[in-house]
């Protein structure tokens, strides 16, 4: 079964999306674009064998 991590984001008014075949760097990858764009980021997990995948939302850090 075949996982493939997704973050997807908008930018200049497009929907973008990058692929990630691990969890971690795809987490880290939405992290820092919800810091740098100050806007909430979609992470997401589609795999072979589940119709739906795994969809999380990745809020900016708050700066202190």
């Amino acid at each position: 079964m075949k996982r493939l991590w997704y973050v997807r984001y908008r930018e200049n008014g497009y929907s973008r999306v990058k692929t990630f075949a691990h969890r971690e760097a795809a987490a880290q990858e939405a992290q820092r674009i919800a810091d740098a764009t100050g806007r909430p980021v979609e992470l997401g997990m589609r795999s072979t064998g589940y119709r739906e995948g795994i969809r999380y939302t990745v809020y900016p850090r708050r700066e202190s």
